[in-house]
């Protein structure tokens, strides 16, 4: 079937579009304004033809930090957001000790001394094998 009207209109400025991309001078600005528009006038065209009709391919936009329908995730909420910065064995101190190889911050000071006691000459080191309570792994030290 031939095209409808709207869909040979669409196609014209689409090509028009492109012509003037191609021999225009490069100005990021007007470029970028140019290609949304071109994505624009592809995606109007998609949603006009009914479904199964063949179509060309559409005009991919330049993937960027600034578009973000290339399948970036949603925006969090703000609580989702928030760092949680107490203690996880006493939950009323903040947390200043991390746990080391695996990294993990999770104890304040009063509870990294309690359950993972430090040697008297090297205070990071600890004493026997203690496990991190996050992981399960190995403490080696504390800083």
């Amino acid at each position: 079937p031939p095209p409808n009207p709207q869909a040979r209109a669409s196609e014209l400025r689409r090509s028009q579009l492109m012509h003037m991309m191609q021999r225009s001078p490069p100005n990021p600005v007007d470029a970028r304004a140019t290609q949304e528009y071109a994505h624009s006038l592809s995606r109007n065209q998609r949603l006009r033809q009914p479904q199964g009709a063949s179509t060309n391919p559409p005009l991919q936009p330049e993937k960027s930090l600034d578009n973000q329908r290339n399948g970036r995730p949603d925006p969090k909420e703000s609580e989702e957001l928030s760092v949680n910065l107490e203690c996880k064995v006493c939950f009323t101190q903040l947390v200043d000790t991390v746990l080391l190889p695996c990294g993990h911050a999770v104890l304040c000071r009063w509870c990294a001394d309690t359950h993972l006691p430090s040697c008297r000459n090297n205070p990071t080191r600890l004493e026997g094998d203690p496990s991190c309570p996050i992981c399960r792994g190995p403490v080696r030290h504390k800083v």
